[in-house]
This record gives structure tokens, sequence and C-alpha cells, in this order.
């Protein structure tokens, strides 16, 4: 039997996460970023060849992408969550050094999955760039 707890988030565990929305709210963006394997297992949904490549480059980081970030030749937006292990702010500001119009975009509240974690901030940042 899987563990279902109460089926809503305390205000500390809001808190702790940096959740935004209703319960409802959360519920969708869970249901869409995941697919359910049996009763009790749950993965993210991803493309199965998507993971070999991200573990390969988090292993080996391929140097040669950072020396074409000056080619980018059209207005960038990098966005990264506050909280996001992935993406660093010191590292996110090095590479918008690189690119010739680029901004940064820090979403409080939300990790690597900025759309998903705060999807609300993550559209104000975009809306800010596009203006």
């Amino acid at each position: 039997m899987c563990p279902t707890g109460s089926g809503s988030y305390s205000a500390p565990q809001r808190s702790i996460y940096g959740l935004q929305g209703s319960d409802h709210e959360l519920r969708v963006r869970v249901a869409q970023a995941t697919r359910r394997l049996d009763r009790c297992r749950v993965v993210f949904r991803l493309d199965p060849r998507v993971s070999p490549a991200i573990l390969a480059q988090v292993a080996d980081p391929e140097p040669t992408w950072r020396r074409d970030l000056d080619r980018i030749a059209v207005p960038t937006l990098i966005v990264r969550g506050a909280s996001s292990l992935a993406l660093d702010g010191e590292r996110a500001t090095l590479a918008a050094a690189v690119i010739a119009d680029c901004r940064v975009a820090e979403v409080s509240h939300a990790g690597h999955s900025v759309q998903f974690d705060n999807p609300t901030g993550f559209l104000e940042a975009v809306c800010r760039f596009l203006d």
C-alpha cells in the first residue's frame, strides 16, 4: 500500500519547499511533470534518451559549449530558480557576461524546474524580458 498523507501541504511545508499555489494547482503541476508506473511508483516525465546525455555532461562537462556562448546573436534570457543547485547565480552571471545581449532572471521560491516550482514568477520574468 502506498502512503498517501493528508493530501495537502502545511504552511511549514509550503515555506520550506517554496510552494506557491493552491493544493489543486500543486497537484496539477505534479501530475503534468510525472507519470505513474504502478500503484505506488511515480517517476518524472523525461525522454529516456536525455538521461544518459545529462549524466555524461555532469560527469565530464563538454568545455566547448562555453566557447560558443559569444556566438549567440539574439536577445537572451537565462532564467534560474533561486534555490537551483543545477545552475547557481555565479555560473548564470558568467554565462550572461559572454552573451552579447543577455539578462539573468532569478525566480524566488523555485529550484531547477522554475516553470513548475513557481509558474507565476517564471511567467513574470519572461514577460518582463519580452516587454
